[in-house]
């Protein structure tokens, strides 16, 4: 998936846009975003429980 457009030596943008050229985020990008911060909070949260029982 590529978020602009890519021509040798020139950086691709660092953001989606829609057909308008507005800055836009995907329904799938921001769900893998807030899934892996679940699971990382997940994975934090057991290791602090081990700690402190």
């Amino acid at each position: 998936m590529g978020s602009g457009s890519s021509v040798a030596d020139e950086v691709d943008l660092p953001f989606q846009r829609d057909e308008l050229g507005y800055p836009t985020i995907h329904a799938s990008s921001l769900k893998g975003a807030i899934s892996s911060i679940s699971i990382e909070a997940t994975i934090l949260a057991y290791y602090v429980f081990k700690l402190i029982t």
